[in-house]
Protein backbone atom coordinates (compact mmCIF):
# COMPACT_ATOMS: atom_id res chain seq x y z
CA UNK A 1 0.00 0.00 0.00
CA UNK A 2 1.37 3.31 -1.02
CA UNK A 3 1.08 6.08 1.53
CA UNK A 4 0.38 9.71 1.04
CA UNK A 5 2.81 12.15 2.23
CA UNK A 6 0.21 13.06 4.90
CA UNK A 7 0.76 9.57 6.26
CA UNK A 8 3.77 9.28 6.35
CA UNK A 9 4.52 11.88 8.54
CA UNK A 10 1.88 11.04 10.99
CA UNK A 11 3.89 7.96 11.11
CA UNK A 12 6.98 8.81 10.94
CA UNK A 13 6.08 11.41 14.35
CA UNK A 14 4.57 8.70 16.29
CA UNK A 15 6.88 6.08 16.27
CA UNK A 16 10.31 7.01 16.52
CA UNK A 17 12.09 3.79 16.60
CA UNK A 18 13.82 2.64 13.90
CA UNK A 19 12.34 -0.66 11.73
CA UNK A 20 15.54 -1.15 9.42
CA UNK A 21 12.96 -1.14 6.56
CA UNK A 22 14.30 -0.43 3.11
CA UNK A 23 11.10 1.81 1.54
CA UNK A 24 10.07 2.75 -1.93
CA UNK A 25 9.15 6.14 -3.28
CA UNK A 26 7.17 6.29 -6.45
CA UNK A 27 5.75 9.87 -8.16
CA UNK A 28 2.26 11.32 -7.89
CA UNK A 29 0.80 13.76 -9.48
CA UNK A 30 -0.97 16.31 -6.70
CA UNK A 31 -4.69 16.35 -6.76
CA UNK A 32 -5.81 19.60 -8.45
CA UNK A 33 -6.08 22.62 -6.06
CA UNK A 34 -3.98 21.24 -3.03
CA UNK A 35 -0.59 22.62 -2.20
CA UNK A 36 2.45 20.69 -0.59
CA UNK A 37 2.53 20.02 3.26
CA UNK A 38 5.15 21.98 5.59
CA UNK A 39 6.78 18.49 5.45
CA UNK A 40 6.50 17.47 2.13
CA UNK A 41 8.29 14.14 -0.20
CA UNK A 42 8.63 16.20 -3.61
CA UNK A 43 10.27 16.10 -6.44
CA UNK A 44 11.17 19.23 -8.37
CA UNK A 45 9.38 22.76 -8.21
CA UNK A 46 10.04 25.16 -5.75
CA UNK A 47 12.02 23.85 -2.42
CA UNK A 48 9.95 24.01 0.99
CA UNK A 49 12.51 25.11 3.62
CA UNK A 50 12.43 23.47 7.04
CA UNK A 51 13.92 26.32 8.72
CA UNK A 52 12.49 29.47 7.69
CA UNK A 53 16.25 31.89 7.82
CA UNK A 54 19.10 30.90 7.09
CA UNK A 55 18.83 29.17 3.59
CA UNK A 56 20.28 29.28 0.65
CA UNK A 57 20.29 32.69 -1.99
CA UNK A 58 20.43 31.76 -5.67
CA UNK A 59 24.32 32.84 -5.79
CA UNK A 60 24.82 30.35 -3.02
CA UNK A 61 24.01 27.26 -4.97
CA UNK A 62 24.95 27.85 -8.45
CA UNK A 63 26.76 25.21 -11.04
CA UNK A 64 30.32 24.95 -10.64
CA UNK A 65 31.02 24.49 -14.42
CA UNK A 66 28.22 26.49 -15.96
CA UNK A 67 27.30 29.41 -13.23
CA UNK A 68 23.97 28.87 -13.22
CA UNK A 69 21.55 28.47 -10.36
CA UNK A 70 21.30 24.89 -9.18
CA UNK A 71 17.54 23.18 -9.15
CA UNK A 72 15.54 21.27 -6.67
CA UNK A 73 15.80 17.77 -7.58
CA UNK A 74 14.35 15.84 -4.97
CA UNK A 75 13.72 16.71 -0.88
CA UNK A 76 12.84 14.36 2.15
CA UNK A 77 11.33 14.99 5.11
CA UNK A 78 12.88 11.70 7.17
CA UNK A 79 13.19 12.82 11.09
CA UNK A 80 15.52 10.96 13.24
CA UNK A 81 14.38 11.28 16.32
CA UNK A 82 15.95 7.82 17.81
CA UNK A 83 19.38 9.25 16.69
CA UNK A 84 19.37 12.47 17.76
CA UNK A 85 15.89 14.01 19.70
CA UNK A 86 17.30 17.52 17.92
CA UNK A 87 16.49 15.56 14.53
CA UNK A 88 12.43 15.61 15.50
CA UNK A 89 11.73 17.63 12.20
CA UNK A 90 14.67 16.76 9.34
CA UNK A 91 14.80 17.54 5.90
CA UNK A 92 16.79 16.68 3.16
CA UNK A 93 17.36 18.71 -0.43
CA UNK A 94 19.24 17.47 -3.27
CA UNK A 95 19.83 20.32 -5.93
CA UNK A 96 20.96 19.33 -9.74
CA UNK A 97 22.52 21.50 -12.42
CA UNK A 98 19.44 20.92 -15.43
CA UNK A 99 22.55 20.73 -17.90
CA UNK A 100 23.29 16.57 -19.31
CA UNK A 101 26.33 17.81 -19.93
CA UNK A 102 27.51 19.44 -16.55
CA UNK A 103 26.31 16.20 -14.60
CA UNK A 104 27.90 13.86 -16.74
CA UNK A 105 31.16 15.32 -17.14
CA UNK A 106 31.30 17.33 -13.61
CA UNK A 107 29.37 15.41 -11.20
CA UNK A 108 31.55 16.86 -7.97
CA UNK A 109 30.18 20.18 -8.91
CA UNK A 110 27.17 19.97 -10.45
CA UNK A 111 24.81 19.00 -7.02
CA UNK A 112 24.60 19.99 -4.03
CA UNK A 113 22.59 18.16 -1.07
CA UNK A 114 21.65 20.15 2.33
CA UNK A 115 20.53 18.96 5.72
CA UNK A 116 18.42 20.87 8.20
CA UNK A 117 16.59 19.95 11.10
CA UNK A 118 14.85 20.88 14.75
CA UNK A 119 14.18 19.67 17.93
CA UNK A 120 10.00 19.34 18.71
CA UNK A 121 10.10 22.34 20.16
CA UNK A 122 11.18 25.16 18.43
CA UNK A 123 9.96 28.68 17.43
CA UNK A 124 8.61 28.21 14.07
CA UNK A 125 6.00 24.87 14.49
CA UNK A 126 3.52 24.53 16.87
CA UNK A 127 5.11 21.46 19.08
CA UNK A 128 2.09 18.94 18.31
CA UNK A 129 0.01 18.34 15.57
CA UNK A 130 -3.52 20.29 14.76
CA UNK A 131 -6.85 17.99 15.07
CA UNK A 132 -7.82 16.73 12.20
CA UNK A 133 -11.11 18.94 12.13
CA UNK A 134 -8.81 22.13 13.03
CA UNK A 135 -6.23 21.45 10.67
CA UNK A 136 -5.30 24.90 8.47
CA UNK A 137 -6.53 25.53 5.11
CA UNK A 138 -3.26 24.34 3.37
CA UNK A 139 -3.58 21.28 4.94
CA UNK A 140 -0.39 21.11 7.36
CA UNK A 141 -0.60 19.22 10.50
CA UNK A 142 2.20 21.09 12.15
CA UNK A 143 0.89 24.54 11.71
CA UNK A 144 3.93 27.23 10.77
CA UNK A 145 4.17 29.86 13.48
CA UNK A 146 6.53 31.78 10.65
CA UNK A 147 6.78 32.34 7.03
CA UNK A 148 9.88 31.60 5.09
CA UNK A 149 11.48 34.58 3.90
CA UNK A 150 11.71 32.99 0.32
CA UNK A 151 11.39 34.47 -3.28
CA UNK A 152 8.02 33.48 -4.72
CA UNK A 153 9.05 33.46 -7.87
CA UNK A 154 12.18 30.91 -7.47
CA UNK A 155 11.93 29.63 -4.19
CA UNK A 156 15.33 30.86 -2.79
CA UNK A 157 15.97 33.41 -0.11
CA UNK A 158 14.61 36.61 -0.60
CA UNK A 159 16.55 39.54 1.02
CA UNK A 160 13.61 41.71 -0.32
CA UNK A 161 9.87 42.44 0.27
CA UNK A 162 6.65 44.01 -1.12
CA UNK A 163 7.16 47.82 0.46
CA UNK A 164 3.42 47.98 0.75
CA UNK A 165 2.46 44.97 2.38
CA UNK A 166 6.02 43.96 3.58
CA UNK A 167 4.77 39.86 3.58
CA UNK A 168 5.74 38.49 -0.17
CA UNK A 169 9.25 38.34 -0.64
CA UNK A 170 11.83 38.54 -3.06
CA UNK A 171 15.23 37.86 -4.40
CA UNK A 172 15.90 40.54 -6.76
CA UNK A 173 13.82 43.51 -8.42
CA UNK A 174 13.63 41.16 -11.65
CA UNK A 175 11.68 38.82 -9.50
CA UNK A 176 9.53 41.30 -7.70
CA UNK A 177 8.73 43.34 -11.26
CA UNK A 178 7.68 39.57 -12.90
CA UNK A 179 5.80 38.64 -10.24
CA UNK A 180 3.16 42.01 -9.54
CA UNK A 181 0.68 40.84 -11.97
CA UNK A 182 -0.25 38.06 -9.35
CA UNK A 183 0.36 39.83 -6.36
CA UNK A 184 -1.20 43.09 -6.86
CA UNK A 185 -4.46 41.19 -6.19
CA UNK A 186 -3.45 40.08 -2.97
CA UNK A 187 -1.46 42.92 -1.61
CA UNK A 188 -3.73 44.83 0.09
CA UNK A 189 -5.35 42.09 1.73
CA UNK A 190 -2.13 40.98 3.02
CA UNK A 191 -1.95 44.53 4.53
CA UNK A 192 -4.76 44.36 6.76
CA UNK A 193 -3.97 40.82 8.11
CA UNK A 194 -2.33 41.39 11.63
CA UNK A 195 1.13 41.37 12.25
CA UNK A 196 2.76 38.35 12.61
CA UNK A 197 0.33 36.22 10.43
CA UNK A 198 1.33 33.98 7.91
CA UNK A 199 0.33 33.98 4.47
CA UNK A 200 2.50 31.51 2.59
CA UNK A 201 -0.78 29.41 2.25
CA UNK A 202 -3.18 32.75 1.30
CA UNK A 203 -0.97 33.04 -2.07
CA UNK A 204 -1.74 32.87 -4.94
CA UNK A 205 -1.27 29.91 -7.68
CA UNK A 206 1.96 30.63 -9.20
CA UNK A 207 2.68 29.84 -12.70
CA UNK A 208 6.35 29.89 -12.64
CA UNK A 209 7.44 26.46 -12.16
CA UNK A 210 5.02 25.30 -15.18
CA UNK A 211 6.39 28.01 -17.58
CA UNK A 212 8.40 26.50 -21.23
CA UNK A 213 12.12 26.82 -20.96
CA UNK A 214 11.63 27.20 -17.19
CA UNK A 215 14.35 26.48 -14.98
CA UNK A 216 12.83 23.51 -12.46
CA UNK A 217 11.98 20.06 -12.80
CA UNK A 218 8.51 18.59 -12.96
CA UNK A 219 7.03 18.50 -9.54
CA UNK A 220 5.71 15.81 -8.27
CA UNK A 221 4.48 13.98 -4.91
CA UNK A 222 6.74 11.20 -3.11
CA UNK A 223 4.54 8.35 -2.18
CA UNK A 224 6.09 5.45 -0.07
CA UNK A 225 5.66 2.10 0.03
CA UNK A 226 7.49 -0.48 2.37
CA UNK A 227 9.53 -2.98 0.51
CA UNK A 228 9.21 -6.69 0.30
CA UNK A 229 12.49 -7.50 1.15
CA UNK A 230 14.66 -5.65 4.08
CA UNK A 231 18.02 -6.78 2.60
CA UNK A 232 19.69 -6.41 -0.60
CA UNK A 233 23.23 -7.29 -1.67
CA UNK A 234 25.21 -6.30 -4.88
CA UNK A 235 27.08 -9.12 -7.12
CA UNK A 236 30.35 -9.20 -5.50
CA UNK A 237 28.78 -10.05 -2.07
CA UNK A 238 26.03 -12.07 -3.45
CA UNK A 239 25.01 -14.31 -6.58
CA UNK A 240 21.41 -13.40 -6.56
CA UNK A 241 19.07 -10.84 -6.05
CA UNK A 242 17.64 -10.54 -2.47
CA UNK A 243 14.75 -9.27 -3.70
CA UNK A 244 14.22 -12.82 -5.93
CA UNK A 245 11.83 -15.31 -4.49
CA UNK A 246 13.60 -17.95 -2.31
CA UNK A 247 12.73 -21.25 -1.75
CA UNK A 248 13.30 -22.68 2.02
CA UNK A 249 13.11 -25.81 1.03
CA UNK A 250 16.20 -25.25 -1.28
CA UNK A 251 18.33 -28.90 -1.66
CA UNK A 252 21.68 -29.70 -0.93
CA UNK A 253 22.70 -29.49 -4.42
CA UNK A 254 21.49 -25.83 -5.15
CA UNK A 255 23.10 -24.72 -1.84
CA UNK A 256 26.64 -26.43 -3.27
CA UNK A 257 25.85 -24.76 -6.33
CA UNK A 258 24.52 -21.48 -5.07
CA UNK A 259 28.14 -21.29 -3.36
CA UNK A 260 29.89 -22.53 -6.28
CA UNK A 261 28.61 -19.10 -8.43
CA UNK A 262 29.05 -17.41 -5.35
CA UNK A 263 33.00 -17.98 -5.92
CA UNK A 264 32.93 -17.62 -9.41
CA UNK A 265 31.31 -14.38 -8.85
CA UNK A 266 33.91 -13.08 -6.91
CA UNK A 267 36.69 -14.63 -8.91
CA UNK A 268 35.49 -12.60 -11.91
CA UNK A 269 35.33 -9.59 -9.98
CA UNK A 270 38.86 -10.10 -8.45
CA UNK A 271 39.74 -10.25 -12.52
CA UNK A 272 38.14 -6.85 -13.28
CA UNK A 273 39.16 -5.23 -10.76
CA UNK A 274 42.44 -5.74 -12.35
CA UNK A 275 41.82 -5.12 -15.41
CA UNK A 276 39.95 -1.73 -14.58
CA UNK A 277 43.29 0.18 -15.28
CA UNK A 278 43.06 -0.64 -19.16
CA UNK A 279 40.40 1.83 -19.13
CA UNK A 280 43.10 4.87 -18.45
CA UNK A 281 43.85 4.33 -22.14
CA UNK A 282 45.83 1.29 -22.23
CA UNK A 283 45.04 -1.25 -24.97
CA UNK A 284 42.07 -3.88 -23.46
CA UNK A 285 42.91 -7.10 -24.44
CA UNK A 286 40.20 -10.27 -25.74
CA UNK A 287 39.69 -11.55 -22.56
CA UNK A 288 39.88 -8.01 -20.54
CA UNK A 289 36.30 -7.22 -22.50
CA UNK A 290 35.03 -10.38 -21.91
CA UNK A 291 35.59 -10.27 -18.16
CA UNK A 292 34.55 -6.58 -18.14
CA UNK A 293 31.25 -7.57 -20.38
CA UNK A 294 30.37 -10.42 -17.95
CA UNK A 295 30.60 -8.16 -14.95
CA UNK A 296 28.74 -5.44 -16.13
CA UNK A 297 25.75 -7.96 -17.36
CA UNK A 298 25.93 -9.36 -13.29
CA UNK A 299 25.42 -6.28 -12.09
CA UNK A 300 22.93 -4.75 -14.18
CA UNK A 301 20.85 -8.45 -13.79
CA UNK A 302 21.00 -8.08 -10.57
CA UNK A 303 19.82 -4.25 -10.15
CA UNK A 304 16.69 -4.82 -12.52
CA UNK A 305 16.13 -8.05 -10.76
CA UNK A 306 15.98 -5.64 -7.46
CA UNK A 307 14.09 -2.61 -9.09
CA UNK A 308 11.78 -4.63 -11.42
CA UNK A 309 9.39 -5.72 -8.58
CA UNK A 310 8.18 -2.63 -8.50
CA UNK A 311 9.40 -0.75 -11.66
CA UNK A 312 8.29 2.52 -11.24
CA UNK A 313 10.16 3.11 -8.27
CA UNK A 314 11.94 6.67 -7.93
CA UNK A 315 13.77 5.94 -4.57
CA UNK A 316 15.43 3.78 -2.31
CA UNK A 317 15.18 5.02 1.26
CA UNK A 318 17.35 2.83 3.98
CA UNK A 319 16.22 3.07 7.42
CA UNK A 320 19.06 0.56 8.37
CA UNK A 321 22.21 2.64 7.75
CA UNK A 322 24.18 -0.45 7.07
CA UNK A 323 22.56 -1.71 3.75
CA UNK A 324 24.90 -0.73 1.02
CA UNK A 325 23.05 0.79 -1.94
CA UNK A 326 22.73 -1.12 -5.02
CA UNK A 327 24.95 -0.24 -8.12
CA UNK A 328 23.92 -0.81 -11.83
CA UNK A 329 27.46 -1.45 -13.09
CA UNK A 330 31.02 -1.98 -11.45
CA UNK A 331 32.19 1.05 -12.38
CA UNK A 332 32.39 4.16 -10.04
CA UNK A 333 31.43 2.61 -6.99
CA UNK A 334 33.24 4.69 -4.33
CA UNK A 335 35.58 3.35 -2.20
CA UNK A 336 35.32 4.28 1.67
CA UNK A 337 37.74 6.55 1.73
CA UNK A 338 36.02 8.39 -1.18
CA UNK A 339 32.74 9.47 1.51
CA UNK A 340 33.80 12.34 2.71
CA UNK A 341 33.46 12.74 6.82
CA UNK A 342 30.23 15.07 7.94
CA UNK A 343 32.06 18.86 7.35
CA UNK A 344 29.66 19.60 11.09
CA UNK A 345 31.08 16.53 13.48
CA UNK A 346 34.11 14.86 11.51
CA UNK A 347 31.89 11.54 11.95
CA UNK A 348 31.13 8.98 9.62
CA UNK A 349 28.47 9.57 6.77
CA UNK A 350 26.48 6.35 5.93
CA UNK A 351 23.83 5.82 2.56
CA UNK A 352 20.45 7.08 3.55
CA UNK A 353 18.78 6.80 0.58
CA UNK A 354 19.48 6.43 -3.43
CA UNK A 355 17.40 8.09 -6.43
CA UNK A 356 16.71 5.62 -9.63
CA UNK A 357 17.04 5.93 -13.34
CA UNK A 358 13.58 6.07 -13.27
CA UNK A 359 13.16 9.38 -12.16
CA UNK A 360 14.17 10.76 -15.06
CA UNK A 361 11.38 9.69 -16.90
CA UNK A 362 9.02 12.03 -14.80
CA UNK A 363 11.44 14.52 -14.52
CA UNK A 364 10.91 15.38 -18.93
CA UNK A 365 14.65 15.42 -19.44
CA UNK A 366 14.07 15.77 -22.85
CA UNK A 367 13.00 19.33 -22.43
CA UNK A 368 15.96 20.62 -21.70
CA UNK A 369 18.91 21.12 -23.94
CA UNK A 370 21.05 18.83 -22.68
CA UNK A 371 19.61 15.87 -21.13
CA UNK A 372 20.13 14.46 -18.10
CA UNK A 373 21.15 10.87 -18.00
CA UNK A 374 23.08 9.00 -14.74
CA UNK A 375 22.54 5.11 -13.18
CA UNK A 376 21.98 5.92 -9.80
CA UNK A 377 22.69 8.78 -7.37
CA UNK A 378 23.66 7.85 -3.89
CA UNK A 379 23.54 9.89 -0.60
CA UNK A 380 25.15 10.23 2.12
CA UNK A 381 24.70 11.49 5.41
CA UNK A 382 25.96 11.80 8.64
CA UNK A 383 25.42 8.83 10.67
CA UNK A 384 24.68 10.61 13.92
CA UNK A 385 22.31 13.52 12.21
CA UNK A 386 24.57 15.62 14.63
CA UNK A 387 23.67 18.66 15.84
CA UNK A 388 23.83 22.00 13.37
CA UNK A 389 21.92 24.44 15.20
CA UNK A 390 19.24 26.57 13.13
CA UNK A 391 21.31 25.73 10.01
CA UNK A 392 21.70 23.72 6.22
CA UNK A 393 24.94 21.41 5.89
CA UNK A 394 26.19 19.92 3.58
CA UNK A 395 25.85 16.44 2.86
CA UNK A 396 27.45 13.82 0.41
CA UNK A 397 26.03 12.69 -2.87
CA UNK A 398 27.89 10.40 -5.42
CA UNK A 399 26.81 9.93 -9.10
CA UNK A 400 27.37 6.20 -10.78
CA UNK A 401 26.95 7.22 -14.66
CA UNK A 402 24.96 5.60 -16.92
CA UNK A 403 27.47 3.23 -18.49
CA UNK A 404 27.86 4.64 -21.80
CA UNK A 405 28.92 7.48 -20.76
CA UNK A 406 32.61 9.23 -21.49
CA UNK A 407 35.17 7.33 -19.00
CA UNK A 408 36.87 11.17 -18.63
CA UNK A 409 35.07 12.79 -15.71
CA UNK A 410 35.38 14.30 -12.34
CA UNK A 411 35.20 12.01 -9.96
CA UNK A 412 33.47 12.69 -6.77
Amino acid sequence: KKTSQMEEHEKSVEDDSPKHLIMLGFCEELPEGESFLTFPHKVGGHPVWLIPQGFPAPTDILCGRCDKPLSLLVQLYAPLPHVNPNAFHRMIYVFSCTSGYCVQHHPTRSYRVFRAQLPKENPYYKENPLPEEDESDDGNDYSRKVDAKACVVCGFYGKSKCSACSRVHYCSKEHQSKDWAFHKAECSHFKELAEGTCVSHLLRPRPYTKEDKNPFFNEYEIVTEESDKHTQANPDLEAKSSEESDDDSESIEEVVDHNRIVEENKAIIEKYKQSTKKYAGEQMTTNDFQINQIVKDKFLQNFQAITEVHPDQILRYYEDNTIEPIWMHARQIPRPEKITPCPACGGERVCEFQLLPQLLYYLKVENFDSPLDWATLVIYTCKNSCDIGENYVTEFLWQQQADNTPAEVDEA
